[in-house]
């Protein structure tokens, strides 16, 4: 987790009791559905975007960059919290591929001149 992902934690942990839901309610337990994927619309107004996102977007975004700055589909797989790796290779591993593809056709010509 980077730094400001981290700060926002901490900001929103002053903000509610303790609890094992990053998106707590009151009372502790995990924030109702319906009240999530509202909070995500108004963070999507806010930042301008105007196509209508989904939750799992957010998440799949993540492990998208991960892997494309060349993080291991291991590491990916654990920060997803997914119990088979084989669930990550069935939805990421062509990412991987397609950016391996593209690398592979650049022709880099060294001038011998």
């Amino acid at each position: 987790m980077n730094e400001d992902a981290l700060g926002v934690l901490k900001r929103m942990e002053k903000m509610r009791i303790f609890s094992q839901w990053v998106f707590a309610a009151k009372h502790g337990g995990p924030r109702n559905k319906r009240i999530l994927i509202r909070d995500l619309g108004t963070v999507y107004e806010k930042a301008g975007i105007e196509k209508e996102g989904k939750w799992h977007l957010l998440r799949r975004t993540f492990a998208t960059h991960l892997l494309k700055s060349g993080v291991g589909i291991e590491s990916v797989s654990k920060l997803l919290g997914h119990s088979e790796i084989q669930t990550t290779v069935k939805s990421y591993l062509n990412i991987t591929d397609e950016t391996h593809k593209a690398v592979d056709r650049l022709n880099f010509k060294v001038n011998s001149d």
